[in-house]
């Protein structure tokens, strides 16, 4: 993993381990002090949760032959709100939890239109649609509001780093290599005698022997 200062190495809108001074460096996120809240303590997540309960009960209310059409619509569209809401709070960067907070927004636009097509097919009641989307367009402001927050958060200066104690340590000294040990003779060998023609000692001799007369 690539170190050092000021070096982008884990993911995106925080930095991972750097090297400064000898010492391992840890960097948190921006929002460190966002992640660390339960996402269900977000009044725009319970909000969404609260228009999904009632997008399921309007669902319910639709006729048979829009089963598989406008009710699945309706409740993949009411579902995602807070869904997204809260994928994106477990996210390590704003940008990525600012991009959730987007798709929740687009999915609340889309409930918004499948109830108005609902009330325009007399499926629902006026007073009901209105209920409904009153509830969508206070679930879209508390989103709006939300981005807007990340967008400034987003904006700071990252949070002092926090020095970890641990020194680097050095590079680790080559292996030494040795040759192994020599086998030892075989017993067949060693029960020879010494002049005998399969001894290496007689062997030698024989041919130091002969390299005068050669010559």
């Amino acid at each position: 993993m690539a170190c050092g200062r000021g070096s982008w190495v884990v993911g995106r809108g925080y930095r991972g381990l750097q090297r400064v001074d000898n010492r391992f460096v840890v960097s948190f996120p921006r929002y460190i002090h966002l992640v660390n809240s339960d996402f269900r303590n977000l009044v725009v997540w319970q909000l969404a949760m609260d228009l999904a309960d009632r997008a399921y009960d309007a669902a319910e209310l639709l006729p048979a032959s829009e089963r598989f059409v406008l009710n699945v619509q309706m409740r993949r569209a009411a579902l995602s709100v807070p869904a997204n809401i809260a994928e994106g709070k477990g996210r390590w960067s704003i940008r990525e939890y600012r991009q959730f907070v987007r798709h929740a927004r687009g999915s609340a636009l889309e409930l918004q239109t499948h109830i108005l097509f609902a009330g325009r097919r007399k499926f629902l009641s006026e007073e009901h649609v209105g209920k409904l989307i009153a509830d969508a367009e206070e679930v879209v402001r508390k989103i709006n509001a939300l981005i807007r927050y990340l967008n400034r958060q987003a904006k700071k200066p990252p949070v002092p780093t926090t020095h970890d104690p641990r020194p680097i340590e050095p590079n680790e000294p080559e292996i030494e290599t040795r040759s192994p040990p020599a086998a030892p003779p075989s017993p067949a060998s060693s029960s020879l005698p010494p002049g005998s023609a399969a001894s290496p000692s007689a062997r030698c001799r024989g041919s130091c022997e002969a390299r005068p007369s050669d010559r």
